[in-house]
């Protein structure tokens, strides 16, 4: 597989969850993630053990319950590939997260096991007036 690493900046808020759709192209082709895992995870900087944010999609979650995560949407007739995906970061885990800019990266794991990074980014994180 090519690696197709996008730069995606998200902004978030702490007043609200973050909730987006998204999906992810190789060429003019819908990527399919059966069988596949994400993992989005969220740093000060980039060498920081730190982690600020840690959501994925796979049956052992980084988060406890109500955090948010990563869920994959049902295929849609007619090509019945799962090639959306959701993620959400719930106000109350923006709640304690201190207002900066993050470093962040999308992470593609596949069923072999092997990890691709499908975006790297920024998080910019935002106090909301009605917190």
């Amino acid at each position: 597989m090519t690696s197709c690493t996008a730069v995606v900046d998200l902004e978030t808020a702490s007043d609200e969850d973050f909730a987006w759709a998204f999906q992810w192209l190789v060429g003019d082709a819908n990527f399919d993630f059966t069988g596949h895992n994400l993992i989005l995870m969220a740093r000060k900087n980039p060498g920081d053990a730190e982690v600020f944010i840690a959501i994925d999609s796979g049956p052992n979650a980084v988060l406890p319950a109500g955090l948010g995560g990563i869920t994959f949407n049902p295929p849609v007739a007619p090509s019945l590939v799962i090639d959306t995906f959701n993620i959400n970061i719930s106000r109350a885990q923006m709640t304690n997260l201190p207002p900066d800019v993050y470093v962040q990266s999308l992470v593609l794991i596949r069923p072999d096991g092997l990890r691709e990074e499908i975006w790297n980014g920024t998080l910019t994180h935002n106090i909301g007036p009605t917190r």
